[in-house]
This record gives C-alpha cells, structure tokens and sequence, in this order.
C-alpha cells in the first residue's frame, strides 16, 4: 500500500514539474561539444592541435 501512494505521489509530481525548456540550438548532424559552462556549443576545429598531421601520419 505504502509502495501505491508513493508511486501516485511521485507520477503525479513528476506530471506537475512540466517539460523542459530547450536551451541548446546546436543541430544534431553538426558535431558540437560543451564549453566550460555546460553548454553546447558547435565544433570548430580551428586551434585543435593534430599531432598526427604534424608527424606526417
């Protein structure tokens, strides 16, 4: 009984919290990765250091 009402109490909490903003505007075929703030952000791969490349692999 206790395991019912706590399954109705927390459905219907869960109902109540709403849904959730979207805050990223990164499409989902780009590559993208987070900043130090959590966010996500596109790639840029200017400044990315390649070592391979500059070993001429």
């Amino acid at each position: 009984m206790q395991l019912s009402i706590l399954t109705i109490v927390t459905l219907i909490s869960a109902v109540m919290a709403g849904p959730i903003s979207r805050r990223q505007n990164v499409d989902v075929n780009d590559a993208s990765m987070t900043d130090r703030d959590g966010n996500v952000v596109a790639f840029n791969t200017e400044g990315v250091y390649q070592a391979n490349k500059e070993a001429g692999v």
